[in-house]
């Protein structure tokens, strides 16, 4: 694929000045003619008509101009599929060559860089931790300079590195999708957290680094008690319907990324009536669990977005109240309009 000119390439500048051009003059003119159609529009009915019709024509035209068309991808190297038929369900890869890393979504594996430019910040910072780069200073890209078991944690088991050629790393002990941790490591912020996650003494299939404090879990090892069960009953790509029975209290922690806008809510049998979502272990979710029978749903339903459905559906309302005041008043209306013409 060829490289992108620099902005201050001449040539550059000069197509994308004639781009420019043409996108005003092709809005000039479809202005100039929704302008003669609006004065039209009381003499006749069929400007109206125009009217949609330049509307539709305006939307085909903007999205034929604007779709991209590209060769289909090469397979991923037959190494890489040989690698990929060994990994067990949920286990994920840490692919950083930048020609396959997006490929995941078509080719059945999944990625724990995530996909650009949708990395959460969150991920992104254990990410460089891992490899000693300041969490804080996230770079576009990355890169793996020394295999670690910390990438475990997100459920990955093969790191893939470098060049095609390059070698590939398995990592032993993957996370499964769910784990139910029975100690608790009290964190005082999210910059502690992730210093007690990449301590060499954490051990994520037991342990559970939370920033909030969750006085019903012990903080310290306890005997080996039956940790209980847990399962996924079904999944969406928002949404996971989860089960579990415990004897004793526990922190649920999902090997996916964290974000503010997941919530739990109990369904019918839940011996809790709220669930809360948890940032455990730096970047992954923790749902602290009683004892007892638990059944919810985890959903990603973000303020924004519920706020958005309510204000799509004041709006639709709106629209609707106005039509029918328009149908309603449309004889009183014709009757003022023939009364003036007189």
């Amino acid at each position: 694929m060829a490289d992108a000119p620099p902005a201050n390439d001449p040539a550059f500048a000069a197509a994308a000045a004639l781009q420019a051009a043409k996108a005003l003059m092709i809005a000039a003119t479809v202005t100039l003619l929704a302008a003669l159609l609006l004065s039209l529009r009381t003499k006749s009915r069929w400007p109206a008509c125009g009217l949609l019709f330049l509307a539709i024509a305006s939307a085909v035209g903007f999205a034929v101009g604007h779709r991209v068309n590209s060769d289909a991808p090469d397979p991923i190297p037959q190494r890489y599929a040989a690698a990929f038929s060994a990994l067990k369900p949920d286990q994920r890869v840490l692919l950083t060559n930048i020609i396959w890393a997006e490929a995941g979504a078509s080719t059945g594996f999944d990625n724990i860089a995530g996909y650009n430019p949708l990395v959460l910040a969150r991920t992104a910072r254990f990410l460089a931790a891992v490899q000693n780069e300041n969490p804080d200073q996230v770079a576009f890209g990355y890169s793996v300079r020394r295999p670690t078991a910390a990438y475990r944690m997100l459920r990955c088991a093969m790191v893939i590195s470098g060049p095609t050629d390059g070698p590939i790393y398995a990592t032993a002990g993957a996370l499964p999708r769910l784990v139910l941790a029975g100690q608790v490591i009290a964190a005082a912020d999210a910059p502690a957290a992730l210093a007690d996650v990449l301590s060499d003494d954490f051990n994520p299939a037991r342990q559970v680094v939370l920033e909030s404090n969750v006085s019903s879990i012990p903080t310290a090892p306890g005997a080996n008690e039956n940790p209980g069960s847990v399962r996924l009953d079904s999944e969406t790509t928002d949404k996971l319907e989860i089960e579990a029975d415990l004897p004793v209290p526990r922190v649920l922690v999902v090997t996916d990324a964290y974000s503010s806008g997941w919530k739990a809510v109990a369904l019918a049998g839940s011996v809790q009536p709220r669930y809360e979502v948890l940032p455990a272990d730096y970047c992954l979710r923790g749902i602290p669990l009683s004892a007892g029978h638990h059944h919810f749903v985890l959903e990603y339903r973000p303020t924004a977005y519920v706020a958005g459905g309510w204000v799509s559906l004041a709006a639709l309302g709106t629209y609707v109240a106005a039509l029918g005041l328009m149908w309603l008043t449309r004889g009183s209306l014709a009757a003022a309009s023939e009364e003036r013409s007189r």
